[in-house]
Parts: C-alpha cells; sequence; structure tokens
C-alpha cells in the first residue's frame, strides 16, 4: 500500500513539475543522442567502407615497378602460399572533345574477381567498341558524356615507340554504354597523376580486356586468403597484410638487379647488332664504290690500249695516209669494235654510278639515321638505373587512407565536442534533480512523520528521476544515433564514392551515455534524499532559513556603491551570496555560446574560401596546357593569339608538372610543381603570402614555397627539405625556404633557375595562365579558349570558374553539419537557460513573494531576479566567446581534408549573432518565469511550514 501511495505521489509529482520534468527528459535526450550520434559517426563511417571492399574484393596489396611488369614477376607470386593475384596493364590517354585525361582499366568483372567495378547506371562493355566512364567523370560533361554517345581519342598519350610489349589501346573511338565507379579510385577530389598532359587525371574508363594490348603489365593485384574476413582499418588487418608484404617484399629482394641486368644485356646485344647491321651496310657501300672504280679503271686501261695500238700502226704508215687507204680495213674494223666495246662497257658503269649514288644517299641517310637511334639507344641504356619496385597495400588506393582518416577525424571529435556537450547537459540535470529533493525537504518529512521508511520515501525521487532519464535516452539514443551518422556521413559524400549508409550500435558508448545520465539525474536524488533522510524529522518539518546576507567587496568603495539605486545593491549582493548556482548558471550559458560560436565559426572558415582562393591568391581565371610534342613557333603561336585577345588583360607563361608524395605517414598527395621566370610578371597572378606574418615573400633562389596544408601534412617548417615523386619515379629534393597561404590544392612554387640546378633539366615553358579583363562574361572566357584549344600548340585548357563550382560543392555538405551544430547547441541553450531560470526562482519563492508584499509590483518582482540573470547571461556569453574560438580551432585542426586549408576565421558578427542567439532565448526564458512570478500565490508562499 505505502509503495503505491509513493508510486502515485511520484506520478503527481510529474504532472505538477510537468515543465521540469520535460526539461530533465529533453537535456537528457539531447545530451545522450548528441553524445551517441556524433561517436557513431567515425565506426559507422568505417563500417560503410569495409562491406564496400567486401562487396567489390578491394585488392589487399599490389606491386608496380617503373619498368613494367612481366610473366617472369607473376611466377614469383606463384611460388607464395595464401595469396591470389591478377596481373593486368593500363593506358592514359585524352578524349578529344572534352580534352579530360583518362585512364583505361580493362574490365575486372570479366576478367577476374579482384577490383570490381560498380555499376551506377547502364553496364560494362561487352564488346571492342564499348565503354563505360568514370560516374563522377560523366557528370562534369553529360553532353559529351551521355550514355549512347560516341567518344574519340586524341593522338595525346600514344606512344611512338615500336615497342609492342607496351600496354596501348586497340580502339580510337567507343560508344559510351553505362556508369561505373572502382574500388581504385575512391577518392571524388582527386583521380591521381598521370605521364600524360598536366599530369592531372580527370577519370578512369572500363573497356574490353582484348582492348589494352600489350605484354606488359601495369600492376598486380594481390588478394590475401587470411585476412578476408578481417575488417578494414583493424589492427588485425594491419598486422596480416604487413607480414604478408614483408614475405613478398624478401621474395622479390634480388627481382630489381635481375631485371637491370636483363635488360642492359638485352638492350647492349640489340645495339651490338644493330652496329653490326649499319658495319655491314657500310662495308656494302664501300665495295659497290669499289667495284664501280675498278670496272672504270678497267674501261680507262682499255681505252688506251686500244689508243696505243691505233697510234702504232698509224707510224708506220707513210705521213698523211690514214688506215682506210693503206688498204688496212680490218685492223679499222677491230679498232671501232675495240672502241664500240668500251663504249658499252663505259655506259654500264655509268648506270652503275648513278644508280649507286642515288642509293648510296639513301643508305646513308638510312645509315645517318640508324646510327643516331643507336646513340639515342645507348644514351638510354647509359641512363637506366635498377628499377623500383613499389610493394603497397592499400594505403596506395586513391582515396582509402583518406577516408578512414575522415573516420579517425571524426572519432577524434567524439572525444571532446559531444563529450562538451553532455557535460553541460549533464550538469544542469544534476542541478535540477539536487534542487527538487531539496525544494521537496518538508514533504520528506512528512512521509517519514507517517512512518515511511527511508527507502520508501527514496523511491519517489528515485522514480521521478529515472523515468526522465529512461524516457531520454529512449528518445535521444535512437535519433542522435541515426540522425547525426547520417548528417556527418552525407556531408563526406561528394569526396568519396561509397555506397549509401550503414548504422551500428555502439554499445560501449550507449552504456557510457546511460551510465552517465543515469548518474547525473538518479544519483544526486539518491545522494540529496539520503544525506536529508538522516536528519531528524522535526527539522525536516522546519523550512530551512535562508543565506545570511553580509557584505561584499564592492561596498569598500563607498563613491561608486552610494551611487547604486537600492534594486541595484540588492542585485550585487545576491550575485555574491548564491555563488554556486550563480557560476553553474555562467557554465551553462558560457557552454552554450561556445557551441553556438563554434558553429557559426565552421560557417564563417569555409564559406569564403572559394573566393579567397580564385579572387585573392590566384587570380588568374583560366589556364592552357601547351603541346610538348609540337613545335616552338606553334606554342608560342597559342600565347600570341590569347595575348592578341582584347578581353585578355594578360598571361603568364610557365613550366608547371605534377608530382607526389611519398611519405608513409599520409595519404600520397597530388602536387602541382610550378617554376616561374623571376622576371616575369607572377606576382600579379599569384598572392605568395606567408601564412603567419601574412607578408608577401619574394621567389627564392635557393628553395621553393610551399603552400600551407602540404607543409601541415609533411611537417615541415622553413629550411627543411621534402622529397617528391616525378612521373618518371625519380624522387627529387627541395629546401623550403616559406610556407604560403592557400586553401585548395597543394602547390610549390620555385624559380627556373632552382629547377634546373635541383632537378638537371630546363624548365621548359609548357603552361600559361590568362587573366581576362573584369567583367568578362564566363560565355566570353570560354569562347577564347575555344580560339585555341584546336590550335596544334595547346593540348588542354580549364577555367577556373568550373573549379570555382567544384569547391563550393564540396564546401557545401559542410554547411549542413554546421547548421545542425547551431541547432543543437540553440536548442541546448533554451534548456539550460530554462532550467537555471526556474531553478533560481523556485529556490527563491519564498524570497520573491516577501518582495512582493512589500509593494513590488509584477515586473519589478521580475526583475528582482532578472537583473541577475542578465548579467550572469552577459558573463557567460562573453566567456563562451572565448572558449568558442578555442573549440573551432580544434574542431578545424581535427577534421581537415587533405586537399584544403581550412582558416580560423570568426566574423565579428558571428559573435554578435551568437550572442543574441543566447540573448533571445534567455529573454523567451524570461517571459515564461515572468508569467510563472505574476501567479506567485503570496499567502501560501509565506506561510509557516510547520
Amino acid at each position: 500500500m505505502k509503495y503505491k501511495k509513493i508510486w502515485l505521489d511520484g506520478f503527481r509529482e510529474i504532472k505538477n513539475t510537468i515543465g521540469r520534468f520535460l526539461a530533465l527528459l529533453l537535456i537528457i535526450a539531447m545530451g545522450t543522442g548528441f553524445f551517441v550520434g556524433i561517436r557513431a559517426a567515425g565506426p559507422d563511417m568505417m563500417a560503410i567502407a569495409d562491406k564496400y571492399y567486401q562487396q567489390v574484393n578491394l585488392e589487399d596489396m599490389s606491386i608496380q615497378s617503373t619498368m613494367g611488369l612481366t610473366s617472369e614477376d607473376t611466377a614469383i607470386l606463384d611460388d607464395i602460399d595464401g595469396i591470389q593475384y591478377e596481373a593486368y596493364a593500363f593506358a592514359d590517354r585524352q578524349v578529344a572533345d572534352s580534352e579530360d585525361l583518362v585512364r583505361f582499366y580493362p574490365n575486372f568483372n570479366a576478367s577476374g574477381e579482384l577490383n570490381q567495378f560498380a555499376v551506377t547506371e547502364g553496364r560494362l562493355p561487352e564488346s571492342k567498341t564499348e565503354i563505360a566512364l568514370d560516374s563522377q567523370l560523366a557528370q562534369t560533361n553529360e553532353s559529351i558524356y551521355g550514355i549512347g554517345k560516341e567518344i574519340s581519342l586524341s593522338d595525346l598519350g600514344v606512344t611512338e615507340s615500336e615497342d609492342i610489349e607496351a600496354p596501348a589501346l586497340s580502339e580510337e573511338t567507343f560508344t559510351i554504354v553505362g556508369y561505373v565507379n572502382s574500388p581504385l579510385q575512391i577518392s571524388n577530389i582527386s583521380r591521381g597523376a598521370t605521364s600524360i598532359g598536366d599530369g592531372k587525371l580527370n577519370g578512369f574508363a572500363v573497356v574490353s580486356p582484348e582492348v589494352i594490348t600489350g605484354d606488359i603489365f601495369t600492376s598486380i593485384a594481390i588478394d590475401i586468403t587470411a585476412a578476408d574476413n578481417l575488417t578494414a582499418y583493424s589492427d588485425e588487418y594491419n598486422e596480416v597484410i604487413a607480414d604478408k608484404k614483408a614475405e613478398i617484399e624478401t621474395a622479390f629482394e634480388g627481382r630489381p638487379q635481375t631485371v637491370y641486368d636483363e635488360t642492359v644485356t638485352e638492350a647492349t646485344e640489340a645495339i651490338s647488332s644493330g652496329q653490326a647491321e649499319i658495319d655491314s651496310a657500310q662495308k656494302a657501300l664501300a665495295d659497290g664504290a669499289s667495284k664501280i672504280s675498278r670496272s672504270q679503271s678497267q674501261i680507262d686501261e682499255g681505252r688506251d690500249a686500244l689508243n696505243r695500238q691505233q697510234s702504232e700502226v698509224e707510224a708506220q704508215l707513210p705521213e698523211g695516209v690514214t688506215l682506210a687507204q693503206a688498204g688496212l680495213s680490218s685492223v679499222v674494223a677491230q679498232l671501232e669494235a675495240g672502241s664500240a666495246s668500251l663504249d658499252d662497257a663505259q655506259s654500264q658503269v655509268d648506270s652503275a654510278r648513278k644508280t649507286y649514288e642515288s642509293e648510296s644517299i639513301k643508305a646513308s641517310e638510312s645509315l645517318s639515321s640508324a646510327e643516331s637511334e643507336l646513340a639515342e639507344a645507348q644514351s638510354t641504356v647509359d641512363d637506366l638505373e635498377v628499377p623500383v619496385y613499389h610493394i603497397n597495400d592499400r594505403s596506395s588506393v586513391n582515396g582509402y587512407t583518406a577516408w578512414e582518416n575522415n573516420a579517425a577525424n571524426m572519432s577524434t571529435i567524439g572525444q571532446a565536442f559531444p563529450v562538451i556537450f553532455f557535460l553541460i547537459a549533464a550538469l544542469v540535470s544534476f542541478t535540477n534533480m539536487q534542487r527538487m529533493v531539496t525544494e521537496q525537504r518538508t514533504q520528506i518529512g512528512t512521509y517519514k512523520a507517517l512512518g515511511y521508511s527511508p527507502r520508501v520515501i527514496q523511491i519517489k525521487y528515485l522514480m521521478y528521476a529515472s523515468i526522465a532519464a529512461i524516457l531520454g535516452m529512449v528518445i535521444g539514443i535512437p535519433i542522435g544515433n541515426y540522425l547525426f551518422p547520417n548528417i556527418i556521413v552525407t556531408a563526406f559524400a561528394d569526396t568519396v564514392a561509397l555506397p549509401g549508409m550503414i548504422y551500428t550500435w555502439q554499445i560501449t558508448d550507449i552504456s557510457l551515455a546511460v551510465l552517465i545520465s543515469l548518474l547525473t539525474t538518479v544519483l544526486p536524488a539518491y545522494i540529496t534524499t539520503r544525506k536529508t533522510l538522516r536528519e531528524r524529522t522535526a527539522p525536516l518539518l522546519q523550512a530551512v532559513a535562508g543565506k545570511n546576507g553580509k557584505h561584499i567587496f564592492l561596498e569598500r568603495f563607498k563613491g561608486f556603491w552610494h551611487k547604486l539605486s537600492f534594486q541595484s545593491k540588492i542585485t550585487w549582493r545576491n550575485i555574491f551570496l548564491y555563488k554556486g548556482r550563480n557560476l553553474m548558471t555562467i557554465i551553462g550559458v558560457a557552454g552554450c555560446t561556445m557551441l553556438i560560436v563554434t558553429g557559426f565559426g565552421l560557417s564563417d572558415s569555409i564559406s569564403d574560401l572559394p573566393q579567397d582562393q580564385f579572387q585573392q591568391i590566384k587570380t588568374y581565371d583560366g589556364s592552357v596546357t601547351l603541346n610538348m610534342d609540337a613545335s616552338q613557333e606553334e606554342r608560342e603561336a597559342v600565347i600570341q593569339t590569347l595575348n592578341n585577345q582584347e578581353q585578355v588583360n594578360q598571361t603568364l607563361s610557365l613550366h608547371q608538372e605534377v608530382m607526389t608524395t611519398n611519405d608513409p605517414a599520409i595519404t600520397q598527395q597530388i602536387v602541382t610543381v610550378m617554376a616561374f621566370n623571376p622576371e616575369s610578371d607572377f606576382e600579379d597572378f599569384f598572392l605568395l603570402e606567408d601564412l603567419s606574418s601574412e607578408q608577401r615573400l619574394d621567389l627564392p633562389d635557393d628553395g621553393i614555397l610551399i603552400t600551407a596544408k602540404l607543409a601541415s601534412l609533411l611537417d615541415v617548417t622553413t629550411g627543411d627539405k621534402i622529397v617528391l615523386t616525378d612521373t618518371e619515379n625519380v624522387e627529387q629534393s627541395f629546401v623550403v625556404k616559406g610556407i604560403v597561404t592557400n586553401y585548395l590544392g597543394h602547390d610549390i612554387y620555385m624559380s627556373e633557375q632552382y629547377y634546373a640546378d635541383t632537378l638537371g633539366t630546363d624548365a621548359e615553358v609548357n603552361s600559361a595562365f590568362v587573366q581576362f579583363e573584369a567583367g568578362t562574361s564566363n560565355d566570353d572566357q570560354t569562347g577564347i579558349m575555344e580560339k585555341v584549344k584546336d590550335m596544334p600548340g595547346t593540348i588542354g585548357s580549364q577555367l577556373n570558374a568550373g573549379l570555382i563550382s567544384d569547391f563550393e560543392e564540396t564546401l557545401a555538405a559542410l554547411d549542413l553539419v554546421t547548421v545542425v551544430l547551431i541547432i543543437s547547441a540553440g536548442g541546448l541553450a533554451f534548456i539550460v537557460l530554462y532550467s537555471l531560470t526556474n531553478i533560481n526562482v523556485s529556490e527563491r519563492m519564498h524570497e520573491l513573494a516577501t518582495v512582493k508584499v512589500l509593494g513590488f509590483r509584477s515586473l519589478e518582482v521580475s526583475m528582482y531576479v532578472y537583473r541577475e540573470t542578465l548579467f550572469l547571461t552577459l558573463i557567460g556569453i562573453i566567456v563562451g566567446n572565448f572558449m568558442g574560438y578555442g573549440l573551432l580551432s580544434y574542431i578545424l585542426e581535427t577534421i581537415s581534408i587533405d586537399q584544403i586549408y581550412f582558416p580560423i576565421v570568426i566574423n565579428w558578427d558571428s559573435y554578435l549573432f551568437a550572442s543574441f542567439i543566447t540573448l533571445v532565448f534567455s529573454l523567451i526564458v524570461m517571459v515564461f518565469m515572468h508569467i510563472k512570478l505574476k501567479n506567485i500565490e503570496m499567502v501560501s508562499a509565506l506561510k509557516e511550514e510547520d
């Protein structure tokens, strides 16, 4: 019976204090939902990736070599247990109409089981003239890449070598039949590097396996059997891969030297054979000349003999008598026959000489060309180096490590941000429950006087707290576990090609949320009631005396103190009298303001990046990639054509190429290397500003300027060296002389002379940046680029307008996170302010009734409390603004994307808006509380409680 009455009283208490109950329920719901949801985002992202890798059977490892791979390399793998492999070749080519650089893969779905393509629309190719395109590439130009459209390839990427072993395409025109995603191209931000064009791949394509010709493989995909059932990114998976990688590295330990020796031997033999053929041909030419010379000598000798014979006969005849007059007609006939024979022989020799001279010219040209080729071949052999075998794990897959880093970043944020959110909620709920029990000490005394045991009495308050906590958790945890991971994954969706959402239940985090919720609601109810129940019944039935007033330090400043009004003096005394409660208000308001400031700061830090990047840092409007296979005159004609356009302000000629990072601690990054002539107007195109001092930097003579994000990833500073790998897989070392601001991508800047000194080759002009006159429309810019597009000196062009659009789309997803953060923080702020103000009012109900009896009007009674609340709120807002900057700094350092540098920016109006929102919520709460204060019953509040 007693339990029933206690339970009924507990439910009656919920009904009578529904505002407090709902505030407690909602604050637990928001705290647990935010805590569980944010902390589940990282594991959910990992689960999404692992499921995708299992579905497409992503390679566990791969092997590449700077000299290509052959069947002899695969034979080594045959002797290694526990693996399956598939060797394949790809070719990089340029699409003629769009100028996009595309990597052509064979259809893995038809040729094997690894790296399966996921069809997003249409189908995979079934004939040699069909092609499936990268789904991301297709979105960039639907008019060219629509299904059913026909695309042709340019000559860029076609090798002039007669080596039929090198990978090549047997077809030049294809019909698009579908769109696909590839597990080898997870990242949508970058498709990797290539040795053709400007060095940056725009996408990939899939063709039938027989379309890719040649006997040389570009890669060997490896599946580790022992890792098939292990979760990607897990320690167990990484350990298995590391062990197998070490085994494969051991197996290939002597292979590079063997390949080098075989290549050099084969090339040397070919050169020797070619030289022998040249020597033989040269000997044949000399023999032919000698034979003609001998024949001519024989004819000359015969003619001389014939002339001597005639002279001897004529010398025996009387003077003036001819051979015919002397009756020597037979001799005449013999001489004429001999002369005719010599003339015929001379004619044959002349013909042979003419033929020889004609053929010898051709032969000499051929021999000269052959000798030049042999010399070039010998030079190539002399320059040959031992090939490098890259035995990679999945970290070499484009986007694999980046996704892991994103998930790890969210997990890191989950260690701090939701904890702060939850702690604020827990702090308020703890105070709420503690105050509730304190308010009802008289009821507790009554129960005790009626004979209820302490355990039974506690049930009411434990039930109240438990129901609020449990309902809050039941509402908050499922919503948070689905809502926040979904928002976060959506924010990253444009950066990767991964399938839909997977939700996981993180039991540890949920258990922790449940524990904290119960500890901050049930525990204070238990501790406070236990402490109260230890008192004797009589004191419990008496009202607790209020705190004694006392002098405060402000009273020492008599000039200031005497000028204050009576109510202001009361306000200051109350602020110092209730230090604990007021501190709680300041902490709660500061925490909420901090979260709101952080939300606005995120928006400020990312919203202006596209404009800052392309209007302040890089002020050119477009770029043209020159064709290095064209003549110097043809390349110069492109730049001249651009300069002749009225809407072109100026152009900048430079050398530009792509290199990659090789630091195993980070995802491989694509780095654009730019070399300028220091005397050029490059400063009109780039703002090379020091990241720290914001001062312009000059182009150094003995080093490079590196962009901020790349410096951060490589953990380098001024004076350090960085090592990058060029498209020929040769490592290049550079000295860092400065770090410059840049928001998108990775660049390094250097002088042409430093480039030549470091790389041992001249920095040939292969690009031109274009700066249009102000106000030039996008259509006009496109039209000017079209004029140079088909010129023989051009292989590609690009306008920054497209880059700006892509950049804005990438950042737009983060706006959703910002909105959710601001809404969540705002909601928390409202509930916190409501709870703390309600506690303040309830705690001082007797005091407020007293001042009302003394003649205070309703508004004056409200202001009696609200002066303190407003002052404490303003203090909390000021503190929260400072704390918001610190939290924003932490978040931006944690969630940064590899290709994007986020500056820490909070505009003054964001501080103002955050303060305004908190203040507005405070005023709204005051309006609700004013209604409550108007309805105070003075008699009930002041009557004796004995």
